[in-house]
């Protein structure tokens, strides 16, 4: 985990950066100090969710999946079987190639 110490402009621009291209989960907090620290976790280092096991509760931790989408994958998957790769996810209305790019690398897929 990368302890880095920034203004708060540059943390909140950086955090912007990050949640549109989902390549790492970033944390803000304050030090001791009174210093602002941004901590990235990469995709590895965050929590994998299996999409073909992951309950609503579960799926929400994805960036971007909220509570209506979580449902639709859950319903998508009960009423079709498991997921067979990540790209399968495109078949649930409201997930496309860019809402994909942004999950996969949380994705724990067979």
């Amino acid at each position: 985990m990368a302890k880095k110490f920034f203004p708060e402009g540059f943390i909140l621009a950086t955090l912007g950066v990050i949640l549109l291209t989902g390549i790492s989960v970033g944390v803000i907090r304050h030090s001791r100090k009174g210093e602002v620290v941004l901590e990235i976790l990469e995709p590895e280092a965050a929590k994998q969710v299996n999409i073909n096991k992951a309950d609503p509760e579960e799926l929400i931790l994805l960036p971007g999946i909220g509570p209506t989408l979580a449902s639709r994958i859950v319903k998508y998957r009960e009423e079709h079987g498991d997921f067979l790769d990540a790209e399968s996810l495109c078949n649930v209305q409201g997930i496309g190639p860019a809402k994909l790019a942004v999950i996969k690398p949380f994705l724990e897929v067979p």
